[in-house]
């Protein structure tokens, strides 16, 4: 982190380009919601690919047909640890396949 601060702060490039919410945070300009999160999201997903991280299209469809069926359960990876196990969001959430019934909760 220290060594990709200090290429950031010398104008050095990193070879790859950054996230426009990362540079957002950056300068202080954090999204005001989800919708606008979504809105970034989208912008960097690349044409044509199926993103169901920005958009209602996971809600809309089935998950067999977004190839997700079977594939998600009620928890979520901590943050910058793949050493440390996924967290519950909500109560036995990693027995909790999500499905067409409960997708919406998730």
């Amino acid at each position: 982190g220290r060594i990709f601060g200090l290429a950031v702060l010398h104008g050095c490039k990193l070879g790859r380009r950054l996230s426009r919410v990362f540079v957002r945070l950056l300068i202080g300009e954090e999204p005001s919601d989800l919708d606008d999160l979504q809105a970034e999201l989208r912008h960097e997903a690349a044409e044509g690919r199926p993103d169901f991280r920005a958009g209602r299209e996971i809600l809309e469809r089935p998950l067999r047909e977004c190839g997700l069926e079977g594939a998600l359960t009620f928890t979520c990876p901590a943050r910058g640890r793949p050493d440390l196990p996924e967290k519950e969001l909500s109560v036995g959430g990693a027995q909790t396949v999500v499905t067409d019934a409960n997708k919406a909760q998730w």
